[in-house]
């Protein structure tokens, strides 16, 4: 057994510091597809997508990459990540790079740290969760193996034979390259807080432009990140800052709506507007009963909750609307704590912040439990 179990709990203690999810799939520890190789993986870092859709959901193809052993690490849609193996992974493949010396043509598996990101691949956008994710994974692998040269943090197209073979990921590797030497542990704190009259870095227009202006522009959402692109089913969207702005012409009258923070990368866990909540309908919103929460409503008749206390879940459905007719948050169950979860019996259970539950079955249809 050849794991490097110190290693990976080091990268894993240093991006926990800084703030990012790290789950730990079980048995990661002594995962290995080759027992009997010495594993060195601060040689290469090699980033990759794993071509799962969205329908696939946050986790694309964890469970096959798992299965065949094909990564160190996947990151999540959303941003978070689990570590898959402390040992040698099938990822690299066929390949070589003439500037590292050290690791031979087609010999990458045993001599890197494996990345598997979860992007279709060919048009889905990378949400800013996710890219913050993929920098500071890279950066503390720099850290963690000493390595000074973010020469070695490769895509798999630039290490794969011949050229061409691979296009993941669709990321520009001299960028990330250059936002990896850039990073700094500060990636919790906000960006600066633009002037009023800073020009756009990206041009914003129709319904978003109106829905940025209206929600505070420049100032309250920060620059745009990238041009406006298309979204399920014929809308679009754009991502700033401080969150995105989503629009469909047959959601809301074609009024554009913003989603951030918490509530939009639990959203993305969802498939986002893909998934079966839709569309937001409601920017997000602090009209609660103890002006603290936050949430968004979406077209298909679901809700996001966020508290400081709860963390965001979504509520649907039946057991919406029971808690609406409750009085929502204001009620006494309070906000919700968990999202749906099925009963052995076949019933559905959603708890809620003050100790109660509504719980919907076939054969008592909802039925509500106050909490004491």
């Amino acid at each position: 057994m050849s794991t490097q179990v110190a290693f990976f709990e080091k990268w894993r203690d240093l991006m926990r510091s800084w703030g990012f999810t790290v789950h730990e799939a079980a048995g990661w520890r002594t995962r290995d597809a080759e027992p009997a190789t010495f594993y060195r993986p601060g040689l290469m870092y090699l980033e990759h997508h794993d071509a799962s859709t969205r329908l696939s959901g946050n986790w694309g193809a964890l469970a096959y990459i798992l299965n065949n052993r094909l990564a160190n690490i996947v990151t999540a849609r959303n941003g978070e990540i689990t570590l898959c193996a402390a040992g040698v992974e099938w990822h690299a493949g066929v390949g070589s790079r003439a500037s590292l010396g050290d690791i031979p043509k087609n010999g990458a598996n045993p001599r890197s740290f494996g990345n598997e990101v979860c992007n279709d691949g060919i048009s889905e956008p990378y949400s800013a969760a996710l890219t913050r994710s993929i920098i500071a994974g890279e950066k503390a692998w720099t850290i963690v193996s000493g390595q000074k040269d973010v020469m070695r943090v490769l895509g798999h197209k630039e290490w794969a034979d011949p050229e061409g073979r691979k296009s993941d990921p669709r990321a520009d590797m001299d960028r990330r390259r250059a936002d990896v030497q850039a990073f700094g542990n500060v990636v919790a704190v906000p960006p600066p807080v633009p002037s009023p009259g800073s020009p756009l870095k990206f041009p914003v227009g129709g319904a978003i432009l109106a829905a940025y202006n209206r929600l505070g522009g420049v100032q309250r959402y920060g620059q745009p990140l990238g041009p406006e692109a298309d979204a399920a089913r014929g809308g679009r969207w754009q991502e700033f800052q401080r969150g995105a702005i989503y629009w469909h012409p047959n959601v809301d009258k074609g009024t554009a709506h913003a989603v951030e923070g918490d509530i939009r990368v639990h959203w993305w866990g969802l498939d986002a507007e893909w998934g079966p909540s839709g569309y937001p309908t409601t920017d997000e919103r602090g009209d609660t009963g103890d002006g603290i929460g936050r949430f968004n409503h979406f077209e298909n008749g679901w809700s996001i909750y966020w508290h400081p206390a709860t963390g965001a879940h979504e509520v649907h459905g039946l057991i919406r609307d029971k808690w609406a007719s409750l009085g929502w948050e204001r009620s006494k169950l309070g906000y919700p704590t968990t999202g749906e979860v099925v009963q052995v019996d076949g019933s559905i259970l959603q708890i809620f912040q003050r100790g109660g539950s509504i719980t919907f079955s076939d054969k008592d249809g909802i039925t509500v439990k106050l909490p004491a």
